[in-house]
């Protein structure tokens, strides 16, 4: 990997080695953009469970990196090697090192298309890979999150590709009485950054406030790097609206469990974590049709999808979803039954552990 810091890419790898860890497995990390001397949260859970992590000193030469990893990899037999998220030029080095060990390349949506077509316009001299397919000769699957990326992923690599959708821990189910009493609670949780698409969001609550039942939206997360004066900004927008900006909020179930609806909007997006963790907790969803949100919600059973970039669509849902609290219960449990019939994080170690035995 990149990085094991925060997302939603780094916590399902996290979430994977620990079941597979589990299942008895032995896993190991090589990750490229973290630093020994300043370790971040998602470093230190996996070396508190015990999962070895190699991180490679940093050099600006990405092929002596690579070695390092490759030299790492040495010391222990290993079966099959998983991209998850890395940066291409670094991806290339490693696969072309390493011809004799099974090599996964798992897509965490746009942004894998994107770096790899951005890499290839200027590739790497002496490296024989000039576009996707010749790195999909190289592959012995990819994974990608959500079907509509399957066709995608199979013309740009041309090699076999297989779908697994992330998978989260699932919540205690919630009572089947009626609303607590007081003003509907909206949340959403995501990290603020601009492609979060927090001030589309905030529009939409503005468009629809007087035809809305009392209501408060609850908004978990923290400034990205870099992107304080936009979150400055996000609030300065959201003056006037019963908005509240709580802050970090992590492990995230306690604040889902404050909620009566989750509202999800961001681009691009994988298979999103934040609205299957709403939905593992019995919440309705209001979200964005965009990426793995599509395979995820049912229009109209367990909850409301919209246009993408469409305030006034996503304004018109927000309506529709809160006039009718018993509805809203209604669409929490359906989605919490198919949080557990699909995007439970045991079944994402079932399909990642076969699809691995079979490859090597």
């Amino acid at each position: 990997m990149n990085n094991v810091s925060t997302g939603g890419a780094q916590s399902s790898a996290r979430r994977l080695a620990l079941g597979l860890v589990e299942a008895g497995v032995r896993v190991r990390f090589g990750v490229l953009q973290e630093r020994e001397e300043n370790p971040t949260p998602g470093l230190v859970a996996l070396r508190t469970a015990g999962i070895p992590v190699f991180i490679p000193p940093p050099d600006e030469d990405a092929a002596v990196t690579v070695g390092r990893l490759l030299s790492d990899m040495d010391d222990e037999a290993t079966r099959a090697v998983l991209f998850w998220n890395v940066m291409p030029q670094h991806q290339l080095l490693f696969a072309d090192g390493c011809l004799d060990v099974p090599m996964i390349c798992v897509s965490p949506g746009e942004m894998l298309f994107t770096s790899l077509a951005s890499y290839f316009e200027k590739p790497r001299a002496g490296l024989p890979y000039r576009d996707g397919r010749d790195l999909g000769r190289r592959l012995a699957a990819c994974v990608v999150k959500y079907g509509a990326e399957k066709a995608r992923a199979a013309a740009f690599f041309g090699t076999d590709v297989r779908v697994i959708p992330n998978g989260v821990p699932l919540m205690r189910r919630r009572g089947k009485s009626a609303r607590r009493e007081g003003p509907l609670v909206l949340g959403t949780a995501a990290r603020i950054s601009p492609q979060k698409k927090l001030g589309e969001l905030i529009d939409a609550v503005r468009s629809a406030h007087d035809r809305m039942p009392p209501y408060v939206l609850r908004i978990a997360g923290a400034p990205e790097r870099g992107a304080h004066e936009h979150a400055r900004a996000l609030r300065e927008r959201a003056e006037g609206l019963p908005i509240e900006w709580v802050g970090e909020r992590a492990p995230v179930q306690p604040f889902l469990a404050e909620l009566d609806m989750f509202v999800m909007i961001s681009e691009p997006a994988g298979c999103p974590n934040a609205s299957l963790e709403a939905m593992s907790a019995g919440l309705p969803i209001v979200a964005t049709a965009v990426g793995g949100a599509i395979d995820q919600i049912v229009h109209g059973e367990t909850g409301l999808l919209t246009p993408p970039a469409n305030a006034a669509a996503l304004a018109d849902a927000l309506v529709l979803a809160t006039r009718d609290p018993e509805r809203l219960l209604a669409w929490g449990r359906a989605g919490r039954d198919r949080a557990e019939s699909l995007f439970d994080v045991d079944r994402m170690v079932r399909d990642y552990l076969a699809l691995v035995r079979e490859v090597s």
